[in-house]
């Protein structure tokens, strides 16, 4: 895509009935500005390459839980993406 940079971290957080839901944060481009329509776009595509790519998905993850939220971050953003830090794929 034209907005992020391919960085990204994964958690699983727990949502107001007590279930597990995937949790994407997205590194953004530099100099790209975050509109209302980028984190459902890139929810939709990360759960298309899930179920295409990855069985256990697509088959135990119920369907009403299965578009993951992401939230956008600004490149080089301290907390998920420091610079030259590699950083954690996958937060608790």
């Amino acid at each position: 895509m034209a907005w992020v940079t391919g960085k990204f971290v994964l958690q699983t957080q727990e949502n107001a009935e007590g279930d597990k839901c995937l949790h994407i944060a997205v590194e953004l481009l530099p100099g790209i500005v975050p509109e209302p329509e980028m984190a459902p776009t890139i929810a939709a595509a990360i759960r298309t390459q899930l179920l295409r790519l990855n069985s256990e998905f697509a088959h135990y993850t119920p369907a009403e839980r299965q578009l993951p939220t992401v939230t956008l971050h600004a490149f080089a953003d301290p907390e998920y993406f420091p610079t030259g830090v590699k950083h954690r794929y996958t937060r608790r």
